[in-house]
């Protein structure tokens, strides 16, 4: 069997809701984050962001004062990644990083006016994407695919041995 052959004789038309479970993962995985990103950043290109931008100032905006550690693993961003997106987002004015009194390191995130505005066309067009991609699967299909992140994040996680 192919690994996208379908079990179900022709004859059941229409389709059932069930997905067929392809055997391979990575490559559905790896396209359907570039046609995301791809969609995001054309709705976020209207409001002066990028899909990054968008992604990191809804996850402030959704856990304000927020550690930048909790973020990156949320998002999965390498930390060099997210150091660059937060560098431009202070550039930009639209969030400001605190530290404690008692250490140097910068450890929680807050929006700015202007970043609570720029949060909020984020959280607006991250929930347009959400939307669009219910019509396309269903609940169960949606979990599993979170699923399937955690389990890459899993995977990436330097501190757990791999199977």
């Amino acid at each position: 069997m192919e690994p996208f052959d379908d079990p179900e004789p022709e004859a059941t038309w229409p389709r059932s809701r069930a997905p067929r479970t392809p055997a391979r993962v990575l490559m559905p995985i790896f396209g359907g984050y570039h046609a995301a990103r791809h969609r995001l950043d054309s709705a976020a290109r209207e409001h002066g962001l990028d899909a990054a931008e968008c992604l990191v100032l809804e996850a402030i905006r959704s856990d304000r004062m927020g550690a930048p550690w909790g973020i990156r693993r949320r998002l999965g961003f390498p930390p060099s990644t997210l150091t660059g997106i937060l560098d431009r987002l202070e550039g930009a004015d639209r969030i400001v990083r605190r530290s404690p009194g008692f250490t140097r390191k910068r450890f929680e995130l807050d929006l700015t006016r202007g970043g609570r505005i720029a949060a909020d066309l984020a959280a607006h067009v991250i929930a347009s994407l959400e939307a669009e991609i219910a019509g396309y699967s269903s609940p169960e299909e949606r979990r599993g695919a979170v699923a399937v992140f955690e389990a890459c994040m899993a995977l990436d996680r330097s501190d757990r041995p791999h199977p």
